[in-house]
Order: structure tokens, then C-alpha cells, then sequence
């Protein structure tokens, strides 16, 4: 049985039986590191297993002669996993503007750091980079020092332009909000809209986890 690699969010306690237990069993738990996954790309599992032959050479020792000549043996490819999602490690959301003079942008950017969801809200200009290093007070989960270093919010976008008034239809009225015009990291034009990252689950989720580890991480 393969454990597949997939959406962690951190380090879990699995129990593990002692191998001669599994061997009775006729199950055997092999655990599989993926170290090339890519964020934002779903994987699939499946696994083999190839062997040396522990027969191999002792042709007198068995029944079937056959069985001490292939020096390796291969299990059947198991079944596919299920599909695991890998996040982006850095996410950016549009919470505010500032309506003053040229106007700015608010972007509140997620990042992970020692296995822990951490945040920074970042002023952000035209032509400016969304995000950037900055310090932060950090637990250290294997001996739980709590200790700053800088950690790195870039996000590799750029804030291109601003809509200070846009409007988007909320059940039967319209609504302002503020909308954000970047450029991605391949040179691409996208937008996000204040009201939307603001209101969605994935943002709510993100918070709770940084605030849930700034709280452990609090001198």
C-alpha cells in the first residue's frame, strides 16, 4: 500500500504497525515522497514495487528452477490515487485601497514558512512588485523557540493600473469595490477584485491559519 503525497499542511501523526505485523497481514506500508512536485498542479499516484531476488543463485534450494533466474521481481502497479492538489506556497489577496492622491492598493500576501501559514499586508503603487521580505516573529515547530527572521513575500506580479470604482452586481443593488490590475509572472494582465478576495472561503481559510500561528507565535 502507497501513500500517496498530497495537500499537507503540516506535520500529522500516523500510526504505523511493526513490519512483522503487516507482513502476517500481507500488507506492507511503503511511504513516497514526491521532491519535484510543482504549486498549483493536481498529481495522480500509482506504484511498483522491484525487488532483488532473495532465490536468486540458490538453484538447489528450490522447487521450481524457474524461480532463481530473473534477478528482480515486480510487483503489479498499484491503483491511482486519488487526485492531491499542491497549492501555491505564496497567494495574494486585494483587501483595501487607498484613494488618496494616485492611489494604492492593499494586498494582504500568504507565504508559507517552517511548516506554518504566515501573512503580511503590503502598500502597494503602480509599477510597484506585489509583496516583498519582511520579519516576522516565527515558531520554530521542533523546539518551540519562537525567533524572527525575515521571510519572503514576493509574489513575482506586478501592480499594473487601479479601478477605485468598480461595480459588480450584489443580489439586486450594485456594488463598489476596487480593482486590482497586475501583471503575472509570465508577463500576463490579470485583475482581482477587492470584494471577491475578500468574501471567498480560500481567503477566510488562510487567515485562520495565520492568525492561528502568529497567536503560538506571540513574545
Amino acid at each position: 500500500m502507497v501513500q500517496p503525497a498530497g495537500d499537507v499542511e503540516g506535520p500529522k501523526r500516523v500510526f504505523v504497525p511493526q513490519i512483522d505485523t503487516q507482513i502476517s497481514e500481507g500488507e506492507v506500508l511503503l511511504w513516497v515522497h514526491d521532491t519535484e512536485i510543482v504549486s498549483g498542479k493536481t498529481y495522480q499516484y500509482r506504484a511498483k514495487l522491484v525487488l532483488v531476488n532473495p532465490l536468486l543463485t540458490y538453484d538447489g534450494d528450490v522447487e521450481n528452477a524457474a524461480d532463481v533466474k530473473a534477478p528482480t521481481i515486480e510487483t503489479p502497479p498499484s491503483e491511482w490515487s486519488a487526485e492531491n492538489f499542491v497549492p501555491k506556497a505564496t497567494e495574494f489577496y486585494v483587501v483595501g485601497a487607498n484613494r488618496m492622491g494616485e492611489g494604492s492598493a492593499r494586498m494582504t500576501v500568504f507565504t508559507r514558512v517552517l511548516g506554518q501559514r504566515v501573512q503580511k499586508t503590503f502598500t502597494v503603487k503602480r509599477g510597484q512588485p506585489i509583496g516583498g521580505k519582511a520579519k516576522l516573529f516565527v515558531t520554530n515547530p521542533f523546539n518551540q523557540e519562537v525567533k524572527q527572521q525575515e521571510v519572503d513575500f514576493s509574489t513575482g506580479t506586478v501592480l499594473v493600473d487601479l479601478n477605485l470604482n468598480r461595480k459588480i452586481p450584489s443580489g439586486s443593488i450594485t456594488k463598489n469595490t476596487f480593482e486590482a490590475i497586475y501583471m503575472d509572472s509570465k508577463g500576463q494582465l490579470r485583475k482581482r477584485i477587492e470584494a471577491l478576495d475578500t468574501g471567498s472561503e480560500r481567503y477566510r481559510n488562510l487567515r485562520k491559519e495565520a492568525d492561528a500561528a502568529r497567536a503560538g507565535a506571540v513574545r
